[in-house]
């Protein structure tokens, strides 16, 4: 009887030591994912100051301001691959975790 007694209580401590386990390899995952979204946030704060910039700079160029053809070319061309990334990672999908409401807002101020 005593027997089947330590076999449970070593059971139980089995038991304890695979869940604390568990739990630190949770906390350890839930911090990488945090920091991960941070990262992601703060890239994409980074992309719509840029967006912002370029969006400005074309009001210029569209105002009438005399530039090299070269120039011009090689701007329409920043332009439009910021545009189009700009739509792809601020404008649509959602990242869990992400402030949308925030991405939205800057994005507001740049249209």
């Amino acid at each position: 009887m005593e027997n089947n007694n330590d076999k449970k209580d070593m059971l139980e401590s089995e038991y304890l030591e695979l869940v604390n386990q568990l739990q630190e390899k949770f906390n350890v995952n839930e911090m990488k994912f945090k920091e991960t979204n941070k990262k992601i946030m703060k890239m994409k704060r980074d992309l719509s100051v840029i967006y912002g910039l370029v969006r400005s700079m074309d009001t210029t160029i569209i105002g009438g301001v005399d530039l090299p053809d070269e120039f011009c070319a090689v701007w329409d061309l920043l332009s439009s691959n910021t545009q189009d990334i700009a739509e792809v990672h601020l404008f649509t999908g959602k990242i869990e975790g992400d402030n949308y409401e925030e991405i939205l807002h800057i994005n507001v101020d740049f249209n």
